[in-house]
């Protein structure tokens, strides 16, 4: 029996189960309406937008900047993003291509110092993401000119396949100074970015909203003071440097590697992995190390930070050999 351990969903179809879950818990969602600037106050956070009806201010206790890795908020409060930017950059694309008659698992790295690439399943219609990577110095408006060539690697000349979206990205490694600042708190990409490889960007993201949404509760409940929104700026900082961010730049350096000798011995470690349960086990739960200390004894996910530690998950990820 086997079992599939991966959920492949786009960003739309997440976006959209995030927005329905929020409306049944009586969140109104607004689209249409563009940041231009908020005032903290003592005992709330008076928020300017731009609306297609006109301008319009909105008042809550506290604000939460999720706004990407270009975040107005976080530029608003001049909090440094530190880190670096990469010179290679990647080309995210959306295809129809039978890649599994090509021999592709459903998900996967090619590794290649030249045609590095992602190649995943999104949906069951037939639909794959292939992201590959090229050279930063290269003119970004003419991508679509050297996509061809780049597919060429990996889908054979004889093979059809149509693209239905492309998008060329430069890739980050990068996090805020900080994570709050009076009533105003960050999370997702406007916390922290780090390279797609592995999906640990969107993973600690998602980690990021669900310990905030507890604690930031518990908070409003009276049950705990504000301090804990500090400690919180702290551990998630914590777990995308010390988790997040090595472990996406392994896999990258991984995928692109140029040393032969190098790229046999990440093989060779794979394969020793794939075919031994418990580095299989902990492969598998690497990711929920991205979970972090929960920060509170009655965390809703208390539990799962539990587990992940009774797993024997707690490794030091830079002298690992698993990813």
């Amino acid at each position: 029996m086997t079992y599939d351990y991966q959920l492949h969903a786009g960003q739309d179809v997440a976006a959209r189960i995030a927005c329905e879950h929020a409306e049944r818990l009586g969140v109104q969602v607004l689209f249409g309406h563009k940041l231009v600037s908020f005032e903290q106050h003592q005992d709330n956070v008076i928020t300017h937008v731009e609306t297609p009806e006109g301008p319009r201010s909105l008042q809550s206790k506290w604000l939460i900047g999720c706004d990407g890795a270009r975040s107005t908020v976080r530029k608003a409060l001049n909090i440094d993003y530190e880190g670096f930017t990469w010179p290679n950059r990647f080309v995210a694309t959306n295809v129809h291509c039978d890649f599994e008659s090509l021999g592709f698992d459903q998900a996967g790295f090619v590794c290649d110092p030249v045609y590095s690439a992602m190649i995943c399943i999104i949906d069951k219609k037939g639909l794959w993401r292939l992201t590959y990577q090229e050279d930063g110095a290269l003119p970004e408006e003419t991508f679509m000119a050297r996509l061809p060539e780049r597919f060429a690697f990996h889908i054979p000349t004889d093979v059809k396949y149509e693209v239905v979206a492309a998008a060329p990205y430069t890739i980050h490694q990068r996090c805020a100074s900080r994570m709050r600042d009076g009533r105003v708190l960050l999370a997702g990409d406007s916390a922290h970015c780090t390279n797609p490889m592995g999906g640990l960007g969107f993973t600690t993201g998602l980690w990021d909203g669900l310990v905030l949404a507890d604690v930031l509760a518990a908070v409003l409940r009276g049950e705990e003071d504000d301090s804990i929104l500090d400690r919180y700026s702290d551990e998630r900082r914590r777990v995308y440097l010390d988790i997040s961010s090595p472990a996406a730049s392994s896999n990258k350096r991984m995928i692109e590697q140029t040393d032969p000798e190098i790229r046999k011995a990440d093989c060779a470690r794979i394969e020793a992995m794939a075919k031994d349960p418990e580095l299989t086990k902990l492969m598998m739960c690497f990711p929920f190390r991205t979970v972090g200390n929960v920060l509170r004894a009655n965390s809703r996910w208390k539990d799962i930070a539990t587990s992940v530690r009774e797993a024997g998950i707690d490794i030091n990820y830079h002298k690992s050999q698993f990813l």
